[in-house]
């Protein structure tokens, strides 16, 4: 299935394209610091990690199963619980692992997690990680 494209602009400058059919809702956060997925053959994250600079705050993680991944959207929450769409950072479409990164400007302790919309259309969310 093919989602309408949409222009979104983030606070930071950047544009960026995103589904029209995102869900402003926020499911549950991942149950402990597991990755869900349906099968061995979904998108796997592998060293989800958090640096923080002086004035930036740099998330990395590996994707396995790369191709199957359409888009990653990086989520942020205050307190762990709600979380709101940081950024969008789109798949390679490589096949096998792929890295990826995402910063911005710094910003109070924030959690922050993955969400992966599949090209099939299945959503999966990462664990989530703590960065001050």
């Amino acid at each position: 299935m093919r989602h309408i494209q949409i222009i979104l602009f983030i606070a930071i400058g950047m544009m960026i394209t995103a589904p029209a059919l995102l869900a402003q809702h926020t499911p549950p956060a991942p149950a402990a610091s597991q990755w869900l997925h349906a099968d061995s053959s979904s998108v796997t994250i592998m060293g989800f990690s958090i640096t923080a600079a002086q004035t930036k705050t740099l998330l990395d993680w590996m994707a396995g199963h790369n191709e199957k991944a359409d888009l990653f959207e990086v989520e942020r929450s205050t307190d762990g619980k709600t979380f709101v769409t940081a950024a969008i950072v789109f798949g390679t479409d490589r096949p096998g692992t792929e890295k990826y990164s995402f910063f911005e400007k710094k910003q109070h302790r924030s959690f922050y997690r993955i969400k992966v919309i599949c090209k099939n259309g299945s959503i999966q969310y990462s664990s989530v990680i703590t960065g001050m």
